[in-house]
């Protein structure tokens, strides 16, 4: 969604999650779901997480989706279209109203390695915070869960064995080089830095 809203092209957002070994793309996995579904199940967080007396940031996220489905009537592809076109008896293809909305003097340019690791990244990294502030106990629940849940790449073996692959000092260091370039959401938590340290694998 960060991406989308940044001006990066779509289609190379969802060929690099393909190329990450996702089944699909995020925008075609949101629009299967519905931009609608996940629009009104983000309304009832905000409302659960204010009703506890919380402050809701909106994300990213939250910022596009409620953009599709309230100014753009892109509510995904049960309702004729959202992230993509869907042609009759035709190949589906990006919606040209991203391009207008979000990059109108042409799509921003980065590195296609670092459009691969941000969508990485950002779910491992939320995977370990997760853990820190102990909404995630058990590694072997959050890697299955990753996968079934939230379609992390299952070759990876989920988002916790992923750092350990990668290997996890060398996390920490491209982790901070994301955050350098592209903010604070890719700082590495100080659970992960501490693993690091001592090479300690999460297990």
């Amino acid at each position: 969604a960060e991406m989308v809203m940044e001006g990066i092209n779509p289609v190379l957002v969802e060929s690099a999650a393909r190329d990450n070994g996702a089944p699909v793309g995020p925008l075609a996995a949101i629009d299967e779901i519905s931009q609608a579904t996940a629009y009104h199940n983000g309304q009832q967080l905000k409302a659960d997480t204010e009703a506890r007396g919380e402050k809701w940031v909106d994300s990213a996220a939250s910022i596009l989706m409620d953009r599709m489905v309230n100014e753009f009537d892109r509510k995904g592809k049960v309702y004729g279209g959202g992230y993509y076109e869907y042609p009759e008896g035709g190949k589906k293809y990006i919606w040209p109203g991203l391009k207008q909305a979000f990059a109108p003097d042409g799509y921003k340019e980065i590195p296609y390695q670092d459009i691969k690791d941000r969508l990485l990244f950002s779910q491992s990294l939320e995977a370990v915070r997760a853990m820190q502030d102990g909404v995630v106990i058990n590694v072997g629940d959050g890697n299955i869960g990753s996968i079934m849940g939230i379609g992390f790449p299952a070759q990876t073996g989920g988002v916790y064995q992923a750092i350990n692959a990668y290997g996890l000092r060398a996390f920490v260091e491209r982790s901070r080089e994301l955050a350098e370039r592209y903010g604070s959401d890719f700082e590495p938590p100080q659970l992960l830095m501490d693993r690091a340290e001592r090479n300690e694998l999460f297990m």
